[in-house]
């Protein structure tokens, strides 16, 4: 379970640093010692795949990824003090407020999501307009992109 969890969290991760990632032709991107080889990320990614194999049929109880919003986080880093960003997994309200609360949900794509948050050098949170954090994460399968992107793997 600590080990699906970890796959998880990294699997968030690539999601969140491709969407915000430099351009293809930024060399610094590739000297950066916190990105990884495709391939070894498609490992981690099956293996993770592996290890929630359902029926096709059960489309809500596996959890493949989590899409967010480019554009509302680039507009969320665009706060320079912020220096890292902490994710943090969550139920949907919708799962919450359909009497819920509390309860296991494993990764249902319908009950899983990640709150994000920024955190400046000093560990003190940064919050978006008033006290608000970045949520709309959008789960694969579900709502899936189109393209290569539709792909559980990087191609």
């Amino acid at each position: 379970m600590k080990k699906t969890t970890q796959l998880l969290a990294l699997a968030a991760a690539v999601c969140l640093l491709t969407a915000c990632s430099p351009s293809p032709m930024d060399s610094t991107v590739a000297l950066s010692a916190n990105f990884i080889p495709k391939d070894s990320a498609n490992k981690m990614i099956r293996s993770y795949q592996a290890s929630i194999a359902l029926p096709d049929s059960d489309t809500t109880a596996k959890l493949s990824s989590l899409i967010v919003n480019a554009e509302d986080l680039r507009s969320y880093l665009a706060d320079t003090s912020i220096t890292q960003v902490k994710m943090m997994f969550a139920h949907t309200l919708n799962y919450i407020n359909s009497g819920h609360v509390g309860l296991p949900a494993g990764y249902r794509n319908d009950a899983f999501t990640l709150v994000l948050a920024g955190v400046k050098a000093n560990g003190d949170y940064v919050y978006g307009a008033g006290t608000t954090v970045l949520n709309r994460c959008v789960p694969c399968p579900y709502s899936c992109m189109l393209g290569k992107a539709a792909s559980p793997l990087l191609d």
